[in-house]
């Protein structure tokens, strides 16, 4: 047995604190000592040590964990002698600290890993300077995911902008062509209505609900923006049945396409060719962890090539990385790749990038199919 002396070196003792009653402790709420949940269903959450002895464990436990392989009462954890001390109460999984299972009661010391069940709590103390410093970056990741947010609204707006530039050129036109343009700046508009719900989203914490999709709806809306803007020496092709559901969310699907889109178009300054192709694979796990797929199953390719210039493989490896740009100051803010990665991983998806210099890119996203 051990614990942790004025140096932080570990000496043995040959006695235990039993009596938690006997002896007059600090209050733990005023060290601000604390678990901190660093793997399980609680990730992120802090357990403060409110009271001298407490219960870990489910239900009506002091500390109540929420997985499922956690006993009621698995473990405690209490102060005596100016040190922690956690001991097994003889739970069905036991309790390790630092990978070791516990077997009699043990002294904690900053940092030791905790692991009940399925869940890894950290021993720290709350730190009024790490808690702002969390917060900050809180209002970081918070301003990263606004500009990238702001990233997409300027796309779909771009949409309405070229819309009424063509319906000016075609006042007193065919009428048919202004009502295909009106179409078109009725997409943009309802899905920069979507940019802004998921911008009031911000700060929830319960996922958005995923529902069946038509792919080819959603192809449909993404291509009929696209065009309006692209340039007259790009040109568009799709292959391979669209007529498939996905589970996701029709208005950010519509967004990652048309951030594909856009970043096919950009690759390509003197033109050329974007193909489109869509099939339906099986795959069982080997295949789909390949595809860095969490489970097997049916899922729906949708491939994006371009006819550009293509990326160097040190390119590829930091494509998907927040800020992370080859365009030239003020051409792109790097958070393209990003926002369609973190979609896509949203939805269960994949994201896949392959490309050669002056050989193009393709992008391909992978999708599971809505049963």
């Amino acid at each position: 047995m051990s614990f942790s002396g004025d140096e932080g070196e570990r000496t043995d003792v040959f006695a235990i604190p039993l009596a938690v009653e006997d002896r007059e402790e600090t209050n733990p709420v005023a060290t601000g000592l604390q678990l901190l949940c660093v793997a399980g269903d609680d990730l992120g959450k802090t357990f403060a040590l409110e009271a001298r002895s407490m219960i870990i464990g489910r239900g009506k436990a002091d500390l109540a964990l929420r997985a499922t392989d956690v006993s009621r009462k698995h473990a405690r954890i209490w102060s005596s002698s100016g040190s922690h001390w956690i001991e097994d109460l003889g739970s069905v999984n036991g309790t390790l600290v630092n990978g070791a299972p516990l077997r009699e009661p043990f002294a904690l010391r900053f940092g030791d890993r905790v692991q009940i069940g399925s869940t890894i709590l950290v021993f720290s103390r709350h730190d009024e300077l790490e808690e702002r410093l969390r917060q900050l970056q809180k209002l970081d990741a918070m301003g990263a995911l606004v500009k990238g947010l702001a990233h997409d609204f300027n796309n779909t707006l771009q949409v309405i902008l070229v819309g009424i530039d063509t319906l000016e050129e075609l006042h007193g036109g065919d009428r048919s062509d202004a009502h295909a343009v009106l179409a078109d700046m009725t997409r943009a508009a309802e899905s920069a209505s979507g940019l802004i719900q998921r911008l009031l989203r911000i700060g929830r914490t319960q996922p958005e609900a995923l529902e069946p999709v038509r792919l080819d709806a959603v192809l449909t809306d993404a291509l009929a923006m696209a065009r309006r803007m692209l340039p007259a020496n790009v040109t568009m092709q799709i292959a391979g049945s669209t007529e498939v559901q996905v589970r996701g969310s029709r208005g950010e699907l519509q967004q990652v396409l048309l951030n594909v889109f856009v970043n096919a178009r950009d690759a390509m300054p003197d033109g050329g060719t974007i193909d489109i192709h869509v099939r339906t694979l099986e795959l069982d796990r080997t295949v789909a962890k390949q595809h860095h797929l969490q489970v097997e199953g049916t899922y729906v390719e949708l491939a994006v090539r371009d006819s550009g210039i293509g990326m160097e493989p040190s390119v590829i490896e930091r494509a998907f990385e927040p800020f992370f740009t080859t365009k030239g100051e003020g051409k792109g803010s790097g958070l393209g790749l990003a926002m369609i990665y973190s979609t896509i991983k949203s939805h269960g998806g994949a994201v896949l990038l392959e490309s050669e210099p002056r050989r193009g890119t393709t992008v391909r996203i992978f999708l599971p199919v809505a049963r």
